[in-house]
């Protein structure tokens, strides 16, 4: 089976391949839908305290957080909030808890005691610290006095401190709602003095916030001037609401829309609660860094245990970068007990930074629709669509039709669209956003999850047409195309397959996007089948099943095997299959001759059970035949065979090889005749062992045939010419090969030859053929000149050709093989006679020899060769000499060597590699005179451990080293220790001697010259200590690894050199260019061995010093000493901010650029209240480690002196 996998990238152009996934990268679905939240602001009116006597009390629920307001008397409010405090009990009681209608309008609620939120993490029991009814007062009360003291508002009264006492004259909450409204009030009392006043403007402000539409029922202006805590804060709560999260819609809370809004915007937080999600900061922290990016620390860095530190560090982040009012304490955020309430105030200053970022995507996204804001330019759902097919290509690809007023319609085709295709579920329905009835919070949710979202994979929207289909036709190409733009991501599989398990061969492409073609041409007959999936599920109607059948599918059984050339009157049988083109068919076949007017001979056919049809036919005149195939009268040319009939008795070999033997690489020649002219239906093959060679016909003249061979073997080769695997007449015939180029002399040839003397050539011919070996003179008879005899050896495989040379001179030899020169045949040879050499001299004064004497002879040469010079090799005992030949005139050599041995030397004289008479000559060496050598020097008195000595040897004669002659031995007197010796021949009588001793002490020179002491020998020599650097130290505050030198400054350091020898202490450093600085040593007065070391630079860079003990560096050198410019306050600069007035709990930063201030210490010290804060500082960029950026944050307010010096200097405006 074949199968193919296709891959698409979800964004821009797919890849196209045979085998290739297509994919879109997924994420996890986004969910906007979370469990309902109840409305979080309930008024209980008495009336309903009367109809149900569930109204009366608090319902404690985990999924379904309330606030409820009572209408109890403040006085009672009070008492009953006293006993609860003093039994640490709930508010109100769980059995008495009650669940308001859901058609409770949020803005008809208000809270009677306080806004409770009775969720998971609230407890309704008192906390350390401040309680959550501290934590919401405060809240509130910052809100106000936020709003009251806005960009926008005229208040100019003192901040609220008290909610109970400062509204009691109405003049705040009238200002109050100028601010939020931004409208004027007319017509209250501006200085109430008296309580009908203050009852005016209260009862004037309650009556503009009616005006407003917003009910207030069970709160008149008689509740807030009594300063009724709990209506009062649910009154702020209800203008919190309003104008702060403008939240007017009723079928979701608050709180759960703020939720989702944040799960939106923060989806890896996994927010749940408007609570302990943000006691650590991180939420919050994370929440700076989406609104306004690259503002705030790294989320991930924050230590989570630390949570009043990163709620403070978050706070004053958020009030610097984005002006958020700090309406929370960080003790008061990082408390588990605080309310959803004070928390969702301050949130709700993030809705307008985060609307604008995103607003800022949107139009990048969608320019073209021109979007100003999240409410009416989203009504009609056009701008849905744009958006969600900009992020998904293709996904809405008909919004450019919608109707701009059908906006039911419109979303009713995008809300499911975006559910099925993303997983999104919208907080809003169409008939809501058709009525204006979604705050721009909720549409701001939907679109950030949009913006996160990814397309899911359907595979039942993956669509299959196309012709290929529905029925193939063996050998003819169709295709069908597989739509995928309505699948979302996901990977494609395609597998085609006959019923019998083969594959199909088939090619995809992507011509537009998600939309892949796949091509293929049927192969055999049967059923086809395509199993397509989409993320390993399979799409609707797979796997799809293709009938395929075509009569071009009938095949020939083992054709490959089939004969094209056949005897005369040869029987003949073919084997089709039959069964691809089913069994309502008719085969008929028939055998026709090129010949004009030879008739067609019909094939006899036998049919067999399992579809195979057998041809029988036997072609009866010689030439061209075919064999023409039917199937229902339509001819299969497909089928038709070929046959070249042949009858063998029409050709015979009428020209063979002439050669008896041929070597490797010779064309062997024959030729063949046809009376018909059919050569070409010959086989011609020449067998050598088990290997088969093809032979073809060079050229072809008329019905002769020429046909050439070419051997590489050599051996016997068996010529076979066939027709139709039948010899024809003179085959098959035989030809010898041998080749001399694989004939292998055994050794090396000879140079000169003995006259009279036999010589023995040894060849390996075992790989060469089949012969016998031959020399020859190629100028010259050789019967002549040598006599020679060739025979084989007893190895079977190799032959023997000795040759004894006759006469004397130069020749050239030639071994041959089949007539062939075997390799490095011809050569040269000189035919010699040693016995024409006379030697005379000294070689015959036997005895009389001294060492290191030269002994002198003479060779006189009788013979004609000129070129050739006899050799003479000396040896003693156990030395051998080279000894120096020189011509004299063309027949007279004299020769010279010098013993230097005592004992019998042995003289060996041969001319042409053959000894000469009486050769080898023995002669006798007398001992050798040491009283003729002497030695002096320094060496042989003093030396020091570790370093070299010498002395001279004179001996007035060269050589004695290599023969031994002269040898010295050096070993202390009280220990086993050798030192090295190493004697130099100085080529002029003299012999220099170094040597080397590892310890001091007593040592004994020994100087032998042939064995016997020379005059002085032994000699005594006394070693003292020599220097040892290793054991050299060096210290001080110079070489210490962050030691800041200058110019000017003392530069010094110590070293020790106790213990470590004889020496002499040497300190270079070398700096910029070149450039030495001045060093001074203080030499050690006592025997401590420490030197003082001081050094004066001139310019400033880096210096390598090198510290050496007698031309040795100690450990430590050398060392790389950075010298700086001298320190030069005035160049420093200090600005910034930071330098002025602050303010506390704001931080602040100042600069400090030393770049051009040379070498120096930064210090910056801060005076003045204890503890108040620190100033932190650290290279403002890290290509320039010397520009400082500090920083500090006070923490409380008074007077500070800042000091900043160079060097202990003040800098400028210090």
């Amino acid at each position: 089976m074949a199968s193919a996998v296709w891959k698409v990238s979800n964004v821009g152009r797919p890849r196209k391949a045979n085998r290739a996934v297509y994919e879109r990268p997924q994420k996890p679905a986004a969910n906007l839908h979370a469990p309902a939240l109840r409305s979080p602001l309930i008024l209980v009116t008495p009336d309903d305290e009367e109809d149900d006597d569930r109204n009366c009390g608090l319902r404690a629920s985990r999924s379904t957080p309330h606030f409820v307001f009572s209408t109890e008397t403040t006085a009672e409010s009070r008492k009953k909030s006293t006993r609860a405090q003093n039994s640490q009990t709930s508010l109100v009681p769980p059995s008495t808890a009650f669940e308001p209608p859901s058609s409770a309008s949020t803005s008809d609620l208000l809270h009677g005691a306080f806004v409770e939120n009775l969720g998971d993490e609230i407890p309704s029991s008192p906390v350390m610290g401040k309680n959550w009814k501290q934590m919401q007062e405060a809240t509130f009360t910052n809100w106000v006095n936020e709003r009251l003291k806005g960009k926008q508002s005229s208040y100019t009264g003192p901040r609220i401190q008290d909610l109970r006492n400062d509204l009691c004259d109405g003049l705040v909450l009238i200002r109050l709602m100028e601010v939020l409204t931004k409208k004027k009030i007319t017509g209250y009392v501006k200085q109430p003095r008296i309580t009908v006043h203050k009852m005016v403007n209260l009862d004037l402000a309650l009556r503009f916030i009616a005006d407003e539409g917003i009910k207030l029922i069970g709160i008149g202006s008689h509740n807030i001037f009594e300063g009724n805590l709990g209506l009062i804060m649910g009154l702020v709560w209800t203008l919190i609401q309003k104008y702060q999260i403008r939240m007017t819609s009723t079928r979701v809370s608050t709180k759960a829309v703020m939720i989702h809004w944040l799960q939106s915007i923060l989806p890896e937080w996994k927010i749940s609660n408007l609570n302990t999600d943000w006691n650590d900061g991180r939420c919050l922290m994370a929440l700076i860094g989406e609104v306004k990016p690259g503002v705030g620390h790294d989320v991930r860095a924050l230590d989570p245990t630390k949570r009043r530190k990163n709620c403070a560090r978050a706070l004053a982040i958020a009030a610097n970068h984005l002006k958020i009012p700090q309406l929370i304490a960080p003790e008061d955020l990082s408390n588990p007990h605080i309310d959803d309430l004070s928390v969702m105030t301050y949130l709700s200053y993030y809705c307008e930074p985060a609307k604008q970022r995103l607003l800022k995507w949107v139009k990048r996204m969608i320019p073209q629709m021109r979007v100003t804001s999240f409410g009416a330019d989203w009504v009609d759902g056009r701008a849905f669509g744009a958006l969600i097919d900009a992020c998904f290509p293709g996904l809405v690809p008909g919004w450019h039709q919608m109707e701009p007023g059908n906006t039911k319609e419109n979303m009713a085709q995008i809300l499911p669209l975006v559910k099925r295709s993303l997983g999104i579920d919208a907080d809003f329905t169409a008939v809501e956003l058709a009525r204006g009835q979604v705050e721009e919070l909720k549409v701001m949710t939907f679109i950030n999850y949009v913006r996160h979202g990814i397309l899911l994979s359907l595979p039942n929207e993956v669509a299959v047409s196309g012709p290929g289909l529905q029925k193939a036709v063996i050998g003819k190409e169709t295709h069908f195309e597989i739509d995928t733009t309505q699948a979302g991501p996901g990977k494609l599989f395609i597998d085609a397959y006959y019923e019998n398990g083969l594959k199909v061969t088939f090619t995809i492409r992507e011509r537009v996007t998600g939309v892949i073609t796949l091509t293929y041409t049927p192969e055999m007959c049967g059923v086809m089948n395509f199993d397509i999936l989409w993320s390993d599920t399979p799409i609707p109607r797979s796997p799809f099943s293709v009938p395929v059948s075509d009569s071009q599918m009938i095949r020939i059984v083992d054709f490959e095997h089939h004969p094209r050339a056949v005897q005369v009157n040869q029987s003949l049988e073919l084997f089709l299959d039959t069964r691809p083109a089913g069994t309502n068919g008719r085969l008929f076949a028939k055998l026709e001759y090129k010949q004009k007017g030879v008739e067609s001979t019909e094939a006899q056919q036998m049919s067999f059970p399992d579809g195979t049809v057998k041809l029988s036919y036997k072609p009866t005149i010689p030439g061209k035949a075919v064999l023409r195939i039917f199937w229902n009268d339509e001819e299969l040319p497909h089928l038709a065979v070929s046959y070249v009939v042949i009858d063998n008795m029409q050709y015979r070999i009428i020209a063979k090889p002439e050669e008896k033997v041929y070597h490797t690489f010779q064309h062997a020649n024959f030729q063949v005749r046809s009376d018909n002219g059919q050569l070409n239906a010959l086989t011609m093959t020449a067998n050598y062992e088990d290997m088969q060679f093809p032979i073809a016909f060079s050229s072809i003249q008329g019905n002769i045939g020429h046909a050439s061979f070419v051997p590489t073997f050599p051996g016997c080769y068996r010529i076979e010419v066939a027709c139709v695997e039948k010899l024809i007449e003179g085959a098959p015939f035989t030809i010898e090969v041998a080749d001399p180029s694989r004939c292998k002399l055994v050794g090396t040839l000879p140079k000169y030859l003995k006259l009279n003397s036999p010589y023995e050539f040894r060849v390996h011919t075992g790989d060469a053929g089949q012969g016998m070996l031959e020399v020859t003179c190629p100028d010259r008879a050789i019967s002549r000149l040598f006599d020679t005899a060739v025979h084989k050896l007893a190895s079977g495989d190799s032959q023997g050709v000795v040759v004894t040379p006759r006469q004397m001179g130069n020749y050239v030899l030639g071994i041959t093989f089949f007539g062939g020169h075997i390799p490095s045949s011809p050569f040269q040879v000189t035919v010699v006679d040693p016995s024409q050499c006379c030697v005379s001299g000294e070689v015959f004064n036997r005895g009389k020899a001294v060492v290191g004497k030269p002994v002198q002879f003479q060779i006189t040469r009788m013979g004609p060769e000129r070129e050739l010079k006899p050799q003479v090799k000396a040896s003693g005992p156990s030395a051998k000499y080279v000894a120096e030949v020189s011509t004299g005139d063309d027949k007279v050599y004299f020769v010279r060597f010098t013993p230097w041995e005592i004992g019998t030397h042995e003289i060996s004289i041969t001319y042409g590699g053959f000894d000469v008479s009486r050769s080898p000559f023995r002669m006798g060496v007398q001992g050798f005179d040491s009283d003729i050598c002497s030695a002096t020097g320094s060496g042989l008195q003093e030396a020091l451990s570790g370093i070299p000595a010498q002395f001279v040897i004179l001996a007035k004669q060269t050589g004695l080293i290599d023969d031994g002659i002269l040898v010295v031995n050096i070993r202390n007197v009280t220990q086993p220790v050798d030192c090295r010796v190493r004697i130099r021949d100085n080529k002029n009588g003299t012999y220099q001697v170094a040597y080397l001793v590892h310890l001091p002490g007593a040592y004994l020179i020994s100087v032998l010259a042939a064995g016997a002491h020379i005059p002085g020998s032994p000699f005594r020599l006394t070693a003292r200590p020599g220097p040892e650097p290793d054991k050299c130290s060096m210290w001080g505050p110079a070489l210490q690894p962050n030691a800041l030198l200058k110019i000017g400054k003392p530069i010094d350091f110590k070293v020790s050199a106790h213990g470590a020898g004889t020496g002499a202490l040497v300190v270079k450093a070398v700096g910029p260019g070149g450039t030495q600085a001045r060093v001074y040593l203080a030499k050690p007065e006592d025997r401590t061995g420490i030197y003082d070391v001081k050094l004066d630079p001139v310019r400033h860079g880096k210096y390598r010093l090198s510290v050496k003990w007698s031309g040795r560096h100690i450990p430590g050198s050398p060392h790389i000493l950075k010298v700086y410019a001298g320190a030069d306050p005035s160049k420093c600069r200090a600005h910034g901010p930071g330098l002025e007035d602050g303010v506390v709990e704001r931080p602040s930063t100042f600069v400090i650029e030393t770049r051009d201030a040379g070498a120096g210490t930064l210090k910056v010290r801060l005076h003045g209240v204890k503890n108040a804060f620190k100033i932190e500082l650290k290279p403002k960029d890290q290509m320039d480690q010397r520009t400082l950026q500090a920083r500090y944050n006070p923490r409380k307010p008074g007077d500070y002196l800042i000091t900043i010096k160079w060097d202990e200097k003040n800098i400028p405006g210090n």
